[in-house]
């Protein structure tokens, strides 16, 4: 877990007695909160230009690329894309257009 306090990082080591409030930690040395970054969230696209396995792999891979750690459920039939991750929605998008499709 990575935890940003402006522009700095803070490892694991530097909140093993940390407090969880929320979406927060908060360091019982400092007393500073510090906000969680790296948030999973399940974002769902429509590709309507997506026509065969060939395109839902060239997705898949794009989507990856963004986020290696990403899930990515793709339905050919619906055309929709489900993905778990933490990369947001217009990189993900960007990059589905930059392999040549288009994302409703």
């Amino acid at each position: 877990m990575a935890i940003a306090s402006g522009t700095s990082l803070l490892c694991k080591s530097d909140i093993l007695n940390a407090w969880e409030i929320g979406d927060r930690l908060l360091l019982p040395s400092t007393q500073i909160p510090y906000t969680q970054i790296g948030v999973i969230m399940t974002i769902e696209l429509k590709v309507p230009s997506m026509v065969c396995e060939g395109c839902v792999e060239t997705v898949a891979e794009s989507l990856q690329k963004v986020d290696s750690g990403a899930e990515v459920n793709i339905d050919l039939e619906t055309k929709v894309v489900k993905v778990e991750t933490e990369a947001s929605a217009d990189s993900l998008k960007q990059a589905i257009a930059a392999v040549g499709h288009t994302v409703e």
